[in-house]
């Protein structure tokens, strides 16, 4: 059988995009289906849902690892191709290994092992629990891991309430009028109501301290240089420290848009895209485990980030705890995660195997 090192190298020679992980998927099963005492369960094209019940009138522990490479841009050529620049190959590794150690040590605790495909983007959690592959199973706490180069190796770094933000795609659509360039009051410059909205994100540092986050990626207005624009669109991303705050401040960012409508004579449609919840801790187990883990000396209270992850939709189901693990080795640079130089050390597998394997077994 590949040991957990040797999966992760496997996968960071084979990195699969979001809902394409094949490969790995069926090497999982080859690897995973000789075991004893092991259901293997198969709710879409991709991914996988391990199975261990020892006891069968207890609940259940479930942990969660995510399989998918992100597109990256080659320095070699400058063409896009998938890479394991987010360390999910290295949560891949320690989910096999918990497995391996679960089995071979005959743990007698009834756990659930989910492979999870797409969680770059596509929400690969939320159509997990919607294929029902779950809803059998007492589920009393779910936990997941996310490695970090932010953090020195070993370390366990986690926050409440939430550890990651919520997140929502939005497009937003603006119809004008054209008109030539010279005689800008015959038409409705879609142009200048992009412009409208950036002033008025800038100027609404408010929401910024209410934990709201809007960040304008790209714009396309126009169609040619001698005319005033009469389309455009705004592609948008909005993040909230809670899924709660996410809400209000979307609501306050159509209001915008309706004010930018009438000053401006344009037409405007929101289209929303892939929708993320917050990574909403629950608060027994984060203060169990933290203090667990601290009185080892293992773990650091940090900030939550604004970042987005789907194991949001887990927490949304059951009570959930969520945690960095940390991969920096001494003296090496911090990189970050979606760097092509994120390359978290081997050493790191053994430590998250040993940290699940702890939640698993007490």
């Amino acid at each position: 059988m590949l040991s957990p090192i040797e999966l992760r190298h496997w996968m960071h020679e084979h990195p699969e995009l979001s809902f394409q992980e094949e490969q790995v998927t069926r090497l999982l099963l080859e690897e995973l289906l000789g075991w004893k005492d092991l259901k293997l369960l198969r709710p879409l094209n991709t991914g996988l849902v391990a199975v261990h019940q020892p006891r069968p009138e207890e609940p259940f522990v479930l942990f969660r690892a995510d399989m998918d490479a992100l597109p990256m841009r080659d320095d070699a050529n400058g063409k896009m191709k998938p890479m394991h620049s987010c360390g999910h190959d290295v949560h891949t590794a320690i989910l096999f290994g918990l497995i391996q150690r679960c089995l071979e040590e005959q743990v007698q605790t009834n756990a659930v092992f989910v492979f999870q495909p797409a969680e770059e983007t596509g929400g690969g959690a939320k159509h997990l629990l919607d294929s029902g592959v779950l809803e059998p199973y007492k589920i009393q706490s779910a936990y997941a891991l996310h490695v970090s180069d932010a953090f020195p190796l070993g370390t366990i770094a986690s926050a409440m309430p939430t550890l990651f933000s919520s997140s929502q795609e939005l497009d937003l659509h603006w119809k004008g009028m054209q008109s030539h360039i010279t005689q800008p009051e015959k038409g409705r410059d879609t142009w200048k109501a992009c412009v409208a909205l950036e002033q008025w994100k800038a100027n609404s540092q408010d929401l910024l301290s209410e934990g709201f986050f809007l960040g304008i990626g790209q714009v396309e207005a126009g169609t040619v240089r001698n005319s005033v624009s009469d389309s455009a669109v705004m592609r948008m991303t909005a993040r909230g420290k809670t899924t709660e705050i996410l809400h209000k401040g979307l609501e306050k960012v159509q209001q915008a848009v309706r004010e930018v409508e009438l000053k401006y004579g344009v037409e405007a449609s929101l289209t929303y895209g892939s929708y993320y919840p917050a990574v909403e801790q629950n608060q027994e187990l984060f203060d169990r485990w933290m203090k667990d883990f601290g009185e080892q000396g293992k773990v650091e209270n940090c900030d939550p980030v604004w970042a987005a992850e789907d194991f949001g939709f887990f927490a949304q189901q059951y009570p959930s705890w969520m945690f960095w693990l940390g991969t920096r080795l001494a003296g090496e640079p911090a990189y970050g995660l979606h760097h092509r130089k994120f390359y978290p050390p081997d050493d790191a597998i053994n430590e998250g195997i040993n940290v699940f394997f702890k939640l698993l077994s007490k």
